[in-house]
């Protein structure tokens, strides 16, 4: 396993190469009023707000979806696809393979079956098989869409969750965080925004200035096994997927 602190860094690291940023300046704030007397103006902000994403969905540890949920969970978090107790209790009586098909199953390039094989994984929980499609393709490892799995790797796992910020609309150069919340609660498309996004704020305003600080710096490469080996796949197990008619997002 990599150190979450090396993972942090060369998450930065990519980052900033695949945006294009001046190493020179882009630890710096963008607010040039944050920043001591002739310092040019950088991208700490969305830099640090980046990172605060990535800190949410799975502090720094690239890991696969626990589908493990139990009924009521799964009325709670999905009650558009799961809408009676009755049929919650019967799913988590099933386990994750049996969630994951029902709830992702035919959704997004998901044939029926693949909706617990395309479940969220990575630094970025990336989930559905379009996505693993087009997000493989864009970070340059399409071999994602034959083993997801690969999505684990902590290499993989970053150029992915790059590939994926990298295509949204995001202010690099922003200088408020709140904006830059916004930007990135849409960008990233978690649940329960009005409360998520504040501890988002929070945390890239930490991330910030660490980088700014020089307490977080961008580290050019980790120390692993080559790339795409450094996780074991999952075996998906046997699945009895439930069939209920259902409406609405997730």
């Amino acid at each position: 396993p990599v150190a979450v602190n090396d993972q942090q860094r060369y998450f930065l690291d990519r980052l900033i190469k695949k945006l294009g940023l001046d190493p020179a300046t882009c630890l710096a704030y963008a607010d040039p009023n944050k920043n001591a007397p002739g310092v040019t103006p950088g991208n700490a902000e969305a830099l640090g707000m980046a990172m605060a994403q990535v800190q949410r969905e799975c502090g720094f540890k690239p890991k696969s979806e626990n589908l493990n949920y139990s009924a009521k969970r799964l009325r709670q978090v999905f009650p558009s696809r799961v809408r009676s107790d009755a049929f919650a209790q019967r799913l988590a009586n099933a386990g994750p393979a049996a969630i994951g098909n029902t709830l992702y199953g035919n959704r997004y390039g998901n044939a029926q079956n693949e909706g617990y094989k395309y479940r969220g994984r990575g630094l970025i929980q990336l989930t559905f098989k379009d996505n693993y499609e087009r997000y493989g393709k864009l970070a340059g490892k399409p071999e994602v869409v034959a083993n997801p799995d690969l999505a684990n790797d902590p290499e993989v796992a970053t150029e992915l969750a790059i590939a994926y910020l990298n295509s949204k609309s995001i202010t690099w150069s922003g200088t408020n965080f709140n904006s830059l919340g916004n930007e990135f609660a849409k960008a990233v498309g978690y649940a329960a925004k009005n409360v998520e996004t504040p501890k988002r704020v929070a945390l890239g305003k930490g991330f910030a200035a660490q980088i700014v600080a020089g307490e977080l710096t961008p580290l050019a490469s980790l120390t692993t096994d080559p790339a795409g080996t450094n996780t074991k796949a999952e075996p998906i197990p046997p699945v009895d997927t439930f069939k209920q008619d259902v409406k609405g997002p997730r």
